[in-house]
């Protein structure tokens, strides 16, 4: 049998909760649709996702789910840490471009933190070149935190090191 073109169901099923979790509804027009359109990310992204399970790289649905719910806790985390910022009477922002080592070594999980770093309030992924990161930071703060941000280590978890 060919491993190569396995996909992980702990990430497929992972994508489907995740759809759940953002359609709030359990309507079945709405699960259906969540189906599908899972199935076609899978199907359409096979090549990239079967990367996850060559030899010692093996996704387990607890990883997947952990980064996912790491991921919603940083991204409430920073909308409020940015609205307090905005809201405030001096708007106390420091705005800089930093430079991140990255230590993954697999481009999908290179580029799903590049996504994580983006989608998380205060931070951008503005530029991937070799093993550097630029990203823009809004504060002094979110840029001295981000080189030991605790999803990097369950991100590199799914490449099983």
């Amino acid at each position: 049998m060919r491993t190569e073109n396995k996909v992980p169901i702990g990430f497929t099923i992972a994508l489907f909760l995740f759809w759940i979790a953002s359609s709030q509804t359990l309507h079945p027009q709405h699960l259906v649709a969540g189906v599908v359109t899972v199935l076609a990310v899978v199907a359409f992204n096979r090549s990239t996702l079967s990367e996850l399970r060559l030899g010692e790289y093996k996704v387990e649905f607890f990883n997947v789910v952990a980064i996912i719910g790491k991921l919603v806790v940083y991204i409430v985390r920073g909308n409020i840490e940015v609205a307090r910022l905005v809201l405030s009477r001096d708007m106390p922002i420091q705005p800089q471009m930093i430079t991140l080592r990255c230590t993954l070594s697999l481009p999908v999980t290179r580029a799903f933190l590049a996504n994580a770093i983006t989608l998380t309030p205060g931070t951008m992924t503005v530029d991937m070149e070799g093993d550097d990161f630029v990203v823009h930071c809004l504060t002094d703060s979110g840029a001295a935190d981000l080189p030991g941000w605790e999803l990097i280590g369950l991100i590199r978890r799914l490449e099983g090191r």
